[in-house]
């Protein structure tokens, strides 16, 4: 795994060779791989923490705080459960799905 990067070389380069396991691929094409989902789940967490605070704000009326975003996964999808007892709000899937469709459009 090269300095910066939070993907497993060895796991990238077993997602890359799904469906043709012959394939040869250089280390470089691994990283470059890894840089750009990298990017996407980034972007996918940025987006949802967006709808996450919409949800907040449209629950408790209110866009008056500043709020950090934090990834949870919640087993209760209530929506007034978005915001944990430390301020932070929650991002759970249905913020993620709300924006999976613009996400992919936008990395294809």
């Amino acid at each position: 795994m090269t300095e910066g990067s939070a993907i497993n070389e060895a796991l990238m380069k077993q997602l890359l060779l799904q469906g043709n396991p012959n394939q040869k691929i250089t280390n470089e094409a691994i990283e470059a791989a890894s840089f750009l989902l990298m990017q996407f789940v980034v972007e996918a967490r940025n987006r949802a923490a967006v709808e996450a605070e919409f949800d907040t704000d449209n629950n408790h009326g209110s866009r008056s705080r500043q709020r950090t975003s934090v990834i949870g996964m919640s087993n209760s999808l209530s929506d007034d459960e978005n915001e944990v007892a430390d301020g932070r709000m929650t991002i759970k899937p249905k913020h993620v799905l709300k924006v999976a469709c613009e996400l992919l459009m936008d990395f294809s």
